[in-house]
């Protein structure tokens, strides 16, 4: 196992989604995905690839890196495969790009999905005004991409003109970013300019003065910086991010297939239930563990601040810090039933308002046949088909009713089933951590019994030396003890709540699960799969929200 593999649910979440997105997905964005996340499986390390248009001077700036001409330069899209080139610890992956003939940008498409880092050089003449290759770069950064950009200046470039072509860039860049609701971009884009050609020269002549006269020796700093700034936790928004993006495209795919708008409908109600509950858990996770870190913080200090037996006031910071906890998780359930009840009253308008639509429309379309049939008599010319089509209707009208039964019903249930939160969850809490907690008296005579070893003692400086080491110790010590009381009790009352919230969920999920007994056999297997979908893509986007 790699170290990404045990950090990320990434890779458990995707392995139970690609099992039911494969019935809707196209079969190369199966096998591209599956690369993907393979790979990454397969190894930790960022994925780093060089883009831009045919002519920017991609292969030039390689050779520039390497310091040898190991990439082919050509005036005509020449790279139709992806090869790779080590510089310094970093395997850099040179692409066809963009613009590039049909069949070798559909080799960079692909590699696109796979990279966590796009070098993105330009030239830098008209590349403010350049709306295809700016729009490129957005989509990236709206991927997760970690995007360096890089000016290739092929003629000289002042400081002054650099600047005003950095700003409108960055103007420019905005623009497009806010259209598509990406904001505080520029952050994520450093901007850096060089010239290839002048700097490989350089290298291979060995000439600094080239090397100065190119921008390479700053340019080069500033890559090295940004590649090691690129840890674990943005390789995962990369992966998460081309995974929602796959998941996403199933869904739509998956909604085609059904006929039935009440299968979408409660679809998306499963969905956001399913939201709410991972929202509610990262919610109580994240208050947990703030009111562990205060609960170590006031041991400390109790234990800091007194020479006799500290029980006492211990153990009550421990029966407040669980009246906290208490408390967070009345709000949050209170607030996951009113989210249930609201939405249950959403689903249950829209569903209604279909159905009174479809009655008109099929009552209107039954009225038009019969009048159709009496006036030719009861004769061949009836549309048998479309009758059926229309009776077909009315028979999902009566499933639709069925739903809206459930979920009235369900509106009921939902509040009773977290009913008994309060005392009896404190008194659990207070149960799992208190009976854990040793005796503090022994923490703190182990440190004080220095003092009475040797009353003889006439050395000042040695006995002055004896009590600092007494200290240390003693700090040391309660620490320790204060760190285990903190993790005894996140882990304590962790499992009350898991159980509790688990328990209660389960109940709201085999109610959803009863909803869909009223779908037909496959509409209810495609209701299960539109739920299953939704959960793994809000799962991912939770994730990537909380690194």
């Amino acid at each position: 196992m790699n170290n990404l593999e045990s950090i990320t649910p990434v890779f458990p979440i995707f392995e139970q989604t690609i099992k039911v997105a494969r019935k809707y997905a196209a079969v190369t964005d199966v096998d591209v995905i599956s690369r993907v996340v393979a790979e990454k499986k397969a190894s930790s390390q960022a994925k780093i690839m060089i883009y831009g248009v045919y002519n920017a001077g991609k292969s030039t700036l390689i050779n520039a890196l390497v310091g040898q001409e190991v990439a082919s330069v050509a005036d005509v899209p020449e790279t139709y495969k992806v090869d790779s080139y080590q510089w310094n610890n970093f395997t850099i992956l040179d692409t066809p790009g963009v613009d590039a003939p049909i069949e070798h940008e559909e080799v960079t498409q692909e590699q696109l999905h796979a990279a966590d880092v796009v070098l993105f050089v330009v030239n830098p003449l008209g590349v403010s005004e350049e709306q295809k290759t700016l729009e490129a770069l957005v989509q990236l950064l709206g991927d997760k991409k970690q995007v360096m950009l890089i000016f290739n200046c092929k003629n000289p470039l002042s400081d002054e003109d650099f600047i005003k072509l950095k700003d409108q860039t960055r103007r420019n860049i905005q623009g497009l970013a806010s259209d598509k609701n990406l904001t505080n971009i520029l952050k994520d884009i450093p901007i850096v300019r060089v010239n290839a050609k002048t700097a490989l020269k350089g290298r291979l002549e060995q000439k600094q003065k080239l090397l100065e006269h190119s921008g390479y020796s700053f340019f080069e700093n500033e890559l090295q910086k940004f590649l090691k700034s690129i840890g674990t936790s943005e390789i995962i928004q990369s992966l998460s991010a081309e995974v929602i993006k796959f998941i996403e495209k199933a869904i739509e795919l998956a909604n085609q297939k059904s006929s039935s708008e009440e299968v979408r409908k409660f679809g998306e109600f499963s969905a956001r239930i399913t939201q709410q509950e991972i929202n509610v858990k990262h919610a109580l996770q994240s208050k947990l563990e703030a009111t562990g870190q205060n609960l170590k913080q006031t041991i400390i200090q109790i234990m800091r601040r007194s020479s006799s037996d500290p029980q006492v006031d211990i153990e009550r910071s421990v029966q407040d810090s669980i009246q906290v906890m208490n408390s967070e998780l009345e709000q949050k359930v209170t607030e996951l039933m009113a989210f249930c009840n609201q939405l249950v009253d959403g689903v249950i308008h829209d569903l209604e308002e279909l159905k009174i639509k479809n009655v008109e429309m099929s009552f209107d379309s039954l009225h038009s046949a019969q009048k159709d049939s009496s006036d030719d008599g009861f004769s061949a010319n009836m549309d048998w088909g479309k009758l059926q089509a229309e009776l077909s209707k009315l028979s999902s009208l009566i499933k639709a009713e069925h739903i809206v039964d459930t979920l009235k019903y369900g509106k009921i249930i939902f509040p009773k089933i977290f009913e008994g939160i309060g005392i009896k969850t404190m008194e659990k809490m207070a149960e799992r951590f208190v009976s854990k907690l040793p005796y503090v008296g022994l923490i703190l005579s182990t440190v004080y019994t220095i003092f009475s070893d040797d009353p003889e003692e006439k050395s000042l400086a040695k006995e002055a030396k004896q009590r600092e080491e007494a200290e240390e110790r003693r700090v040391n010590q309660i620490n320790d003890f204060a760190e285990k009381c903190e993790f005894d009790f996140v882990s304590a009352v962790a499992m009350v709540i898991d159980d509790l919230l688990n328990n209660g969920l389960s109940k709201i999920k085999a109610e959803i699960a009863k909803m869909q007994n009223n779908f037909a056999a496959n509409e209810r297997v495609l209701s299960q799969d539109l739920e299953l979908l939704s959960s793994s893509r809000d799962q991912l986007a939770s994730i990537m929200t909380n690194l």
